[in-house]
């Protein structure tokens, strides 16, 4: 990279009495490297091409990056890894209450406007395609959610062995069955944790021992699906099932189960759930 005038803080650290370089200097040069500061000791604004510099790129913090220096703001826009950029975004002081206050704004939206709209029973359905459920959870527990419905199906794709072309005219669609039990049971977990509201646990539940683990994760009831297209009166069946289930386990019924596991979670159980 040019340099308009020779840099003595650079030289310096670029040329030391054995030749080599401490790891601080060459991380400190490579950035400057990428984000050449200003005369005021900010990020250069990108040159367009024609001499000119972007106007916009110095504009006044907005709240999700208020109190971030303004060369870490521009480093986090455009990280090396997109991963490790992100992950240490998240580590500067308020930033993760503020990313979370912008996520609980956005998701409770639709269950407040509902709110407005009925004074009937009102439970949201929750994606697990969410990186933070239990903060979906508080969210729409805020917004007026009378209960939460976990889980909803996940984004899947299937292609036709023949032609190698989605199945789906739309694509990709909803995917559930068995494969949805260990996530179900995760977000049924985490979210009977941070929200003190009925939750109708579902996803994968096709026998007795299923509804149970879901119980003792904090569901207050358990609702069926795919398994209803193979045997449409699963539901007598598994209810049986979850009572002698409990019975096996010491308790009178499923409900005496409820919020089990969060009493007596340990590193042995958790994969037997």
């Amino acid at each position: 990279m040019a340099y308009d005038r020779p840099d003595p803080q650079r030289e310096r650290l670029s040329r030391r009495p054995d030749g080599r370089r401490s790891r601080a200097d060459a991380r400190r040069l490579r950035d400057e490297d990428r984000h050449p500061a200003s005369p005021r000791g900010e990020p250069a604004a990108p040159d367009r091409g024609d001499g000119a510099r972007d106007a916009q790129f110095h504009r006044p913090a907005e709240p999700w990056n208020r109190g971030l220096s303004r060369r870490y703001s521009a480093e986090a826009r455009a990280p090396r890894s997109p991963t490790l950029g992100f992950r240490r975004w998240l580590l500067r002081p308020g930033l993760r209450a503020a990313l979370h206050a912008a996520l609980r704004a956005g998701r409770g939206h639709i269950v407040a406007a509902a709110r407005e709209a009925t004074p009937k029973t009102l439970y949201a359905k929750l994606s697990p395609a969410t990186w933070d459920i239990a903060e979906t959870a508080r969210a729409v527990a805020d917004a007026g959610a009378d209960g939460l419905s976990l889980v909803n199906t996940i984004r899947g794709l299937a292609l036709a062995p023949t032609t190698l072309e989605p199945t789906l005219e739309r694509g990709a669609g909803g995917y559930s069955g068995p494969v949805l039990r260990p996530i179900a049971l995760a977000c049924v977990y985490a979210c009977a944790t941070a929200v003190d509201l009925p939750i109708v646990g579902m996803g994968g539940v096709s026998s007795g021992r299923h509804a149970v683990a879901l119980v003792a994760a904090g569901a207050s009831a358990v609702a069926l699906g795919t398994v209803l297209f193979a045997e449409p009166f699963a539901a007598r069946r598994v209810r049986v099932e979850m009572t002698e289930a409990a019975v096996a386990l010491g308790y009178p019924s499923a409900a005496a189960l409820r919020g089990k596991a969060h009493k007596s979670a340990t590193f042995a159980n958790l994969s037997a759930l």
